[in-house]
Parts: structure tokens; C-alpha cells; sequence
């Protein structure tokens, strides 16, 4: 008798009902695809990844780190990650809007579904 594994069959159409979407970080007025930030993590120099220390949006201790994305030259909006302290992975990304270190917002992970064309 073969036992079947509903909850890895379920997983599975999730993943290949997931492959035709985007995930972007998503701000109030802003948007960053995660490539985007894999990006930027990854042209930081590593002398400067080295961080001030941060709590993310849950409570998770990590450090933070200011990244290279802005949408124009003129734009003072500054970009940090808070990155797990020894596995450098991402933890959560803040916008600073005006460039006030101390004001800022969180932004969450959010779907986009790519919209085919019905020509």
C-alpha cells in the first residue's frame, strides 16, 4: 500500500501556480523587486557591511544596512535592508522617504501577477 502525500502535492501546485508571479517589496509609494534588492545587497562593498545593529519589523535582531537604489538623482529617499547577522540573509527592507534615519516604514512582500497578453 502506497501512501500519498497530500500536503507535498498541495506544496507543489503552490509553487507552479507561484512561477508566473513577481514579488516586489512593496512601500507606501514604492516598489522594489526582489531582484532588485539582491542587486543592490550585492554591490555593497563588504568593508561596509558592517551595519548598526536593528530590530525588524517583528522583533528580530539584525544589522542594517543602507543600499544603493534610488529612482533618481535627486531623490534623498534612502533604502536600508536589516540583514540576519551571520547568514546575510534579508530580514526585512525600510524606506526612509526624506533621508530622516529615524522615520521610516517598513515594506512587506507582496505578489504581483504577471499579466499576459491576450493578442
Amino acid at each position: 500500500m502506497k501512501i500519498f502525500n497530500l500536503s507535498l502535492t498541495i506544496a507543489l501546485c503552490g509553487f507552479l501556480e507561484n512561477v508566473s508571479a513577481i514579488y516586489v517589496y512593496a512601500c507606501k509609494n514604492y516598489m522594489f523587486t526582489m531582484t532588485a534588492v539582491d542587486e543592490a545587497i550585492a554591490s555593497v562593498p563588504h568593508s561596509h557591511m558592517h551595519g548598526k545593529f536593528a530590530k525588524d519589523s517583528r522583533g528580530g535582531l539584525g544589522r542594517k544596512i543602507k543600499i544603493p537604489l534610488h529612482f533618481s538623482d535627486e531623490d534623498k529617499m534612502g533604502v536600508y535592508v536589516i540583514l540576519e547577522t551571520y547568514t546575510n540573509n534579508i530580514m526585512d527592507v525600510m524606506v526612509h522617504p526624506d533621508g530622516e534615519p529615524h522615520r521610516g516604514e517598513f515594506c512587506r512582500i507582496k505578489k504581483i501577477e504577471d499579466e499576459e497578453d491576450d493578442d
